[in-house]
């Protein structure tokens, strides 16, 4: 499947500017997958910033993005509950458990 975005609803200069740069609409849309929420708007903003904020914890990034930016901004990510998407984030960064074997190793 493709990864569609529309920016055409996106009103701040900055914003704009960043986005013509295919690159850079390119890994927004693909952070916002990762984060599944499709849209960022005033409605999904909070959304958004508190996702973005968990996956960096958790992954240990220290990415900055001003979605505020990017009011307006879409692509065709899926939607995902805030709790179905805390629990993968969690079972994904979680630490993996030592085998049985190697727990009595010297």
């Amino acid at each position: 499947m493709t990864l569609n975005t529309n920016w055409l609803k996106v009103t701040n200069e900055e914003g704009i500017k960043h986005l013509e740069d295919q690159q850079k609409d390119f890994n927004l849309a693909l952070l916002l997958c990762v984060l599944e929420v499709p849209v960022i708007s005033e409605r999904t903003l909070e959304e958004v910033t508190f996702r973005f904020n968990l996956y960096n914890h958790l992954s240990g990034q220290k990415m900055k993005v001003n979605f505020e930016m990017f009011l307006g901004y879409s692509c065709n990510a899926s939607y995902q509950t805030r709790t179905i998407w805390v629990n993968r984030m969690l079972k994904q960064f979680a630490p993996k458990p030592l085998p049985r074997k190697e727990v009595f190793r010297d």
